[in-house]
């Protein structure tokens, strides 16, 4: 089964991968449904896997990362619970900016 995984290339010639994991089939080997943004180097290595979100309400339940937008100024990622977060490229860490479901 063929995965829906997007890449984002960045200027230092690294990338930023967003893999699939909703839906049916298989989840990507070594993979947290919840920490499913990776940035990886030029040489393909893993520079940090990204916070995994939290529900806008506190609580302890995850989402998984479904969608990505913007430019290294600002980096947004989509959460499968419609929350949106600003994601910091040095460490992967996220910062909510809004619900949109």
């Amino acid at each position: 089964m063929t995965r829906n995984n997007v890449s984002w290339p960045l200027p230092d010639g690294g990338q930023l991968v967003l893999y699939d994991v909703v839906g049916p089939g298989v989840d990507p080997p070594g993979v947290d449904p919840s920490r499913n943004l990776h940035r990886l180097d030029a040489d393909g290595r893993i520079v940090w896997t990204i916070q995994p979100s939290k529900h806008i309400q506190g609580g302890d339940r995850m989402s998984t990362y479904v969608g990505i937008d913007g430019d290294a100024d600002e980096l947004r990622v989509y959460a499968f619970d419609g929350c949106v977060y600003r994601v910091d490229l040095c460490n992967g860490s996220v910062t909510f900016l809004e619900w949109e479901k």
